[in-house]
């Protein structure tokens, strides 16, 4: 962006403006314009893919983004698959031996057999053997909560025994070497404002409610929210002031109308509260007076135009005050009629008021007849 115009492609361009002589000033601008190239790259991996020094470990599309040789931010993107092999388990006893895939097994035990699926990835079954014979074996299980075998329920961790003969006829005193996973439940309360998010879920009234998810061990855990929401909260109030402005919390509104601001509640959520304002000046026992400010805005002079229909004033002023409420000029002028007690009769008188030595801005013109504020006008210097 030069002197305010964006520009996509490489050129000269020039930009004509007046000197502080007033003279025609162009100046030139040489501009290149470098277009970063994006790439993309399609992969495919089993269980994870580094690209770029970051891992990843499940399908989709990932962009890096770093500078390229002209210091311009190149983004590329990465179309990744990543096969994740299905390692299967199989539960097997036999009595004396066992051939599994090719291989005889003749303890009990855990047996792995690795080999290509169909995505090319390495896929590792598990075989748990018990083999039987006429004196003990032994084997070992991890379960959740509790673990039932032969009609008995186990709630604990240990080493438990059974005496069986087997459907080969084989009898023995088999040992399990078992592990009970306790899943662990938490609760956590909260409180917030509106609505809460969750575990992904977006809550929006105050309850108690529980996620269910896998844990470490592969148990299931389920977690609990107490959760509070708070609302947020709204209020007004109505001001009637003969002020020309009236100040609410460092905001000083000069006009009527409706006005809101914000706060911090009690419950720690935002509060909105409403200020209907209504401004009446006047002049006291005047039946009518009216003034105009033109032009309006204005680059330095500003004509004051006041009107009134019967109206005696022996002394009229108009105030100039800044954004800041300074009091930062007074003109005087008479505006009155000729008019005697019980006469009707209309009075237009016209003033200058010169804002051509004040800063750019708005400023407040009041009114001021025999010392009461009559009216109020804004008027912008630019």
């Amino acid at each position: 962006i030069w002197n305010g115009t964006e520009y996509t492609t490489t050129g000269e361009y020039t930009y004509s403006h007046q000197d502080a002589n007033g003279c025609t000033q162009v100046d030139t601008l040489h501009l290149t314009i470098n277009n970063p190239v994006h790439t993309a790259v399609t992969e495919s991996a089993c269980g994870s893919y580094i690209w770029n020094g970051t891992e990843y470990t499940t399908s989709g599309e990932y962009t890096y983004s770093h500078l390229d040789d002209n210091g311009c931010t190149q983004v590329d993107t990465l179309h990744l698959t990543v096969n994740s092999p299905v390692h299967t388990a199989v539960t097997e006893s036999a009595c004396g031996s066992y051939i599994w895939n090719g291989t005889e097994y003749t303890t009990s035990g855990d047996y792995t057999f690795s080999h290509w699926d169909a995505n090319g990835c390495t896929q590792v079954d598990t075989l748990h053997l018990t083999i039987f014979h006429s004196d003990n074996s032994e084997f070992s299980e991890t379960a959740c909560e509790l673990f039932t075998w032969e009609g008995t329920t186990y709630t604990q961790s240990g080493d438990y025994t059974q005496t069986f003969i087997n459907a080969n006829g084989c009898d023995s005193v088999v040992t399990l070497h078992l592990t009970i996973n306790n899943p662990m439940h938490t609760a956590v309360s909260e409180t917030a404002c509106g609505s809460y998010i969750w575990n992904g879920t977006e809550y929006t009234t105050s309850g108690n409610y529980t996620y269910n998810h896998q844990d470490a061990n592969g148990c299931t855990q389920v977690d609990t929210l107490h959760l509070t929401i708070n609302l947020a909260q709204s209020a007004q109030f109505a001001v009637t002031t003969t002020d020309s402005c009236y100040t609410w919390n460092a905001e000083t509104y000069c006009e009527s109308g409706d006005y809101t601001q914000n706060f911090i509640a009690a419950n720690g959520c935002d509060s909105t509260v409403t200020l209907h304002l209504t401004i009446t000046v006047g002049i006291d026992n005047h039946n009518d007076f009216a003034f105009n400010l033109y032009p309006n805005p204005t680059n330095g002079i500003v004509n004051v135009q006041c009107t009134m229909y019967n109206v005696q004033v022996e002394a009229m002023e108009y105030h100039v005050f800044d954004a800041y409420g300074k009091l930062v000029g007074v003109v005087e002028t008479r505006c009155t009629t000729s008019l005697q007690a019980g006469e009707h009769g209309l009075s237009e008188k016209t003033a200058q008021i010169d804002l051509s030595g004040f800063a750019n801005g708005v400023y407040l013109v009041k009114a001021v007849a025999d010392g009461n504020v009559v009216a109020v006008r804004k008027v912008v210097k630019r």
